[in-house]
């Protein structure tokens, strides 16, 4: 599903691709509502803005089972995709590994090793890596509207050492969202 989303990108003329990529937006798997939005952007359809945004702040991860957590990273850990997060043994069965659906780094750890944690509770809080967070950039440039803004601003003074090329496209990003909120509509 995730190359899919990408590959239906491509062909930004069907139809079909189009309304596809809509409902991948719903999809559980992050990545693939990541490239839905990169995607939907080539057919100038600013649907996908909210996951772009999302793409600027931390993604947490949550327990799949009730169950004791075991083995989990470390606060500023880098990852990469498929990296485990941490592992959940639960009262029967087998542990139960909850892997990184993208490389990134650990923002903060929210459920320590040893510590007991219900379905659905927060793990942890992963930075995309500057990979995603240049292409949202670049998407939201095309689709960012006024209300983005500090996202995108707040993303060009990120203290978490992000290198100049990607500080330069979120003032480039700004830019173009600011010029095009004050362009006025023509009638």
């Amino acid at each position: 599903r995730v190359t899919a989303a990408w590959v239906m990108g491509q062909d930004n003329t069907s139809t079909l691709f189009h309304q596809r990529l809509l409902n991948l937006l719903d999809d559980p798997d992050p990545m693939v509502r990541r490239n839905a939005a990169l995607a939907l952007v080539r057919f100038q359809d600013p649907s996908g803005r909210p996951e772009l945004l999302s793409i600027l702040h931390a993604y947490t991860f949550r327990a799949p089972v009730a169950g004791r957590v075991s083995d989990g990273v470390r606060t500023r850990q880098r990852v990469g995709a498929g990296a485990v997060l941490a592992r959940i043994s639960p009262s029967a069965g087998s542990p139960v590994e909850v892997p990184s659906a993208f490389a990134g780094e650990v923002v903060s750890v929210l459920a320590n090793n040893g510590a007991w944690v219900d379905r659905g509770e927060p793990l942890v809080d992963l930075d995309s890596g500057s990979d995603q967070a240049w292409e949202a950039l670049r998407g939201l440039y095309l689709v960012g509207q006024a209300e983005d803004l500090a996202a995108v601003e707040n993303y060009a003074h990120h203290a978490g050492g992000i290198s100049d090329s990607l500080k330069q496209q979120a003032e480039l990003t700004a830019a173009a969202i600011r010029a095009r909120s004050t362009q006025i509509p023509s009638h």
